[in-house]
């Protein structure tokens, strides 16, 4: 399959694949090239930006995926961006597809492999939509400090225990349910809950679950 089938295909000339925008500079005014904004990106996403960047290459990549062709068309990437965990691509799906033929197993550890990372995940922010997380930066590697203040009411359907990778504060509730927490020797189990039951009197263990471990 020729790399002119596969530009012309998806809608883009291969003649203007590395002028992505104008950017005006001092007193004249340069095409940016595919080159120029691989350069600047970060190592570990250099492959990746130099793919979705490039609108043949995109091509090339989801006809090696078998998610378009010259025959049927490409699936169209709206944009593409950094963000906490590395990039995303947002992507409107062909008609017919659906989000498994996207976001099952073997297919995302096949655009982490295009794309030179260890991982890409798949969701879709609305109807026919797809979004490719290119994630390259662990967002929990690190402790995070709580950016919330602790209310001297507590409310036992969602206690404040953690962050999520989202930034979202991660609520714990215990009151009304059964909870069972299972984890090593000193990992922290007995935090969860335990001193706000405390504070507040509530002890009743039947009613809010147990802590495995030691």
């Amino acid at each position: 399959m020729a790399l002119t089938d596969l530009a012309l295909a998806g809608g883009a000339v291969l003649g203007a694949a590395g002028l992505m925008w104008m950017r005006s500079l001092g007193a004249g005014v340069r095409p940016v090239t595919v080159a120029d904004i691989a350069a600047v990106a970060p190592v570990e996403l250099r492959t990746a930006v130099s793919i979705l960047a490039d609108p043949p290459q995109t091509n090339m990549m989801l006809a090696a995926l078998d998610l378009g062709s010259p025959e049927s068309g490409f699936p169209y990437v709206e944009c593409w961006d950094y963000d906490a965990h590395g990039l995303y691509a947002d992507v409107l799906m062909l008609g017919g597809q659906k989000l498994k033929d996207w976001n099952n197993e073997d297919v995302c550890a096949q655009f982490a492999t295009y794309l030179g990372v260890a991982e890409v995940t798949v969701s879709s922010p609305a109807p026919s939509w797809v979004r490719l997380q290119v994630r390259v930066y662990d967002t929990l590697a690190a402790p995070t400090p709580a950016s919330v203040a602790v209310p001297n009411v507590v409310d036992l359907e969602a206690i404040p225990v953690g962050m999520l990778e989202s930034g979202d504060v991660w609520k714990l509730a215990v009151l009304y349910r059964h909870l069972l927490i299972a984890g090593g020797t000193n990992a922290g189990k007995g935090g969860a809950g335990v001193g706000d039951h405390r504070r507040t009197g509530s002890r009743d263990q039947g009613r809010t679950g147990g802590v495995v471990g030691r």
